[in-house]
C-alpha cells in the first residue's frame, strides 16, 4: 500500500523534518536576537535590555546620509529590475528560437555571471569601468547589477518557454499579427 509507511520510513521522515527545523532555527536565530536590541535605550547593545527606545530609528530617519543611501538603493533596484527584465526577456525569447546546440552554448555564456565568483566579477568590472568613468557612480552600479541579474531572468523565462507552443506564433502570423504583437 502506498499510504502506509514502515517504522524506519517514519523515523527517517521525522529525522528529516527535525533537521529542517534545526536548520531554519540556525538561520533565523541571529535575526531574532538582533531585532530586540535595535529598540534598546543604551549606547552599547547588551542583554538584558535596560530600557525601550526608538532613538536608533529616529537617528536613521533624520540622517541625510541614510536618506541618500535609501534613495540610491531604490533607484538602483528599480533601474536594475527594469533593465535586467527587459534584456533577459529578449535573450530568453531569442534563445528559445535557436537550435539546441546553439542554445546550450548561449545558456552557458548567459549564466556565467552566476558561476564566476563575485569578487572576480567586481574586480573585472572595476578595471573595465575605471577608464570609462563608470566606477562608483549610479550608472556603473546599475549596469553591474543588471549583468548579475540577467541570468536569473533568462533561466526563469527559458524554463517557462520550454512548454510554449511555437505554432501559436505561426498561427498569429498567418492571421496578420506582427511578431511583436503575437
Amino acid at each position: 500500500m502506498a499510504g502506509i509507511l514502515s517504522r524506519s520510513e517514519r523515523v527517517a521522515r521525522g529525522l528529516g523534518h527535525a533537521l529542517c527545523v534545526l536548520g531554519l532555527l540556525f538561520l533565523v536565530t541571529p535575526i531574532v536576537v538582533v531585532i530586540p536590541l535595535s529598540f534598546s535605550s543604551e549606547s552599547l547593545f547588551s542583554y538584558p535590555m535596560h530600557g525601550f527606545s526608538l532613538r536608533w530609528y529616529e537617528a536613521i530617519v533624520h540622517s541625510s546620509a541614510w536618506q541618500r543611501a535609501l534613495r540610491n538603493s531604490l533607484i538602483i533596484g528599480l533601474a536594475t529590475t527594469l533593465t535586467a527584465t527587459a534584456l533577459g526577456s529578449v535573450a530568453a525569447i531569442g534563445m528559445n528560437r535557436l537550435r539546441p546546440h546553439w542554445r546550450s552554448v548561449l545558456v552557458a555564456v548567459m549564466i556565467s555571471p552566476m558561476i564566476v565568483p563575485g569578487v572576480v566579477i567586481a574586480l573585472g568590472l572595476f578595471l573595465f569601468y575605471s577608464p570609462l568613468g563608470l566606477a562608483g557612480n549610479l550608472t556603473g552600479i546599475v549596469a553591474a547589477h543588471t549583468i548579475l541579474g540577467i541570468p536569473f531572468v533568462v533561466i526563469t523565462l527559458s524554463a517557462a518557454l520550454l512548454g510554449f507552443d511555437n505554432n501559436l506564433m505561426r498561427a498569429a502570423g498567418s492571421l496578420g499579427a506582427a511578431p511583436l504583437t503575437a
